[in-house]
């Protein structure tokens, strides 16, 4: 036997529940961890972009399906190369399934990302694709920044 199985044996009486992390030096974890986590610009740029869909949606767009919507999140997706937009529905008396509720955003988006390029005065603006979360409680408004 040599040192390194007689180590391996040694260590694992020792650890309950060994796991694929064990034995990694933990400098080169918190790289990873840090990779992971988005960047300071690209979450300014989500909360920009939020807030200026949310503006275009109240204002400009008099489509009754989009009117009763409301921006849950906006987050980044794959190094910043789109906008993950998650819309939900307060409760209203009308019906509308998800197919049609997407299909109007799709619509609109490009209407969406002229307003979100003029607003944070960027050339090349993500492209934006949208969730739909369902219908939400009355409790969160339209209008959180």
């Amino acid at each position: 036997m040599n040192s390194r199985t007689k180590w391996l044996k040694g260590a694992a009486q020792l650890c309950a529940d060994p796991g694929p992390d064990d034995g990694v030096d933990p400098r080169i974890l918190a790289r990873q961890n840090e990779n992971q986590h988005a960047s300071y610009k690209c979450l300014q740029l989500c909360k920009e972009a939020k807030r200026i869909i949310l503006l275009v949606m109240d204002g400009e767009i008099a489509d009754p399906i989009i009117k009763g919507l409301c921006v849950l999140d906006v987050g980044s997706g794959r190094d910043g190369q789109f906008l993950i937009v998650t819309v939900g529905r307060v409760e209203t008396d009308e019906k509308c399934d998800e197919a049609l509720i997407l299909g109007a955003l799709v619509r609109v988006s490009g209407r969406l990302r002229g307003a979100i390029a003029q607003g944070i005065n960027r050339k090349r603006v993500p492209n934006l694709r949208f969730k739909y979360a369902g219908v939400i409680d009355e409790g969160i408004t339209r209008c959180q920044f």
